[in-house]
């Protein structure tokens, strides 16, 4: 089982897409919003390493438009 640690610690390492993290049975609105918004700062981070000419991934843009959609559709709920 995964702890609710490494949920928050390495939401990437436990959830394939931000939207796995809203069907995820057993967290509350607000565990979920925590794990999202841990994501996007991690996310946002490797953005601004790749501004700064290091190596990164172009799917670092679409999972960031992902996680706030998700989190967009968490406060709509």
């Amino acid at each position: 089982m995964i702890s609710r640690q490494n949920k928050l610690n390495d939401p990437g390492s436990v959830f394939d897409r931000p939207r796995d993290v809203l069907d995820a049975p057993g967290l509350s609105v607000g565990q979920k919003r925590q794990i999202l918004r841990q994501w996007k700062q991690e996310v946002v981070l490797r953005l601004v390493a790749e501004d700064e000419n290091m190596s990164g991934s172009p799917a670092n843009a679409d999972r960031l438009r992902q996680i706030s959609n998700a989190l967009i559709a968490l406060e709509a709920s």
